[in-house]
């Protein structure tokens, strides 16, 4: 079983936007799903809730204050153990540590 540890979530219920890293030192990104489930749109605040050292690729938007992630779906048991509403989805990108 994957395990998630959360960094940060813009809600008080573990809901979208959030941050996770796993065991494996990825990072889970939560946000309204774009690029068929590809991406996450993002407040930029959630760079934040990075531990020190971690970087991650974003994209700018024409949205102010909101970043693009793009990663991999992630797994059905990653899913079960998220707070999804039906616009949002997560992706799991590589924890980049400088």
């Amino acid at each position: 079983m994957t395990i998630l540890r959360l960094l940060g979530s813009g809600s008080e219920n573990g809901g979208c936007p959030a941050l996770y890293v796993t065991e494996a030192n990825g990072l889970i990104a939560q946000g309204d799903s774009l690029r068929n489930g590809t991406a996450v749109l993002v407040p930029h605040e959630l760079l934040n809730w990075a531990e020190p050292g971690m970087q991650l690729m974003v994209e700018t938007t024409e949205v102010p204050g909101m970043v693009v992630i793009t990663g991999e779906p992630v797994s059905d048991e990653v899913r079960m153990q998220l707070t999804l509403d039906p616009t949002e989805t997560a992706v799991e990108v590589p924890a980049c540590v400088r």
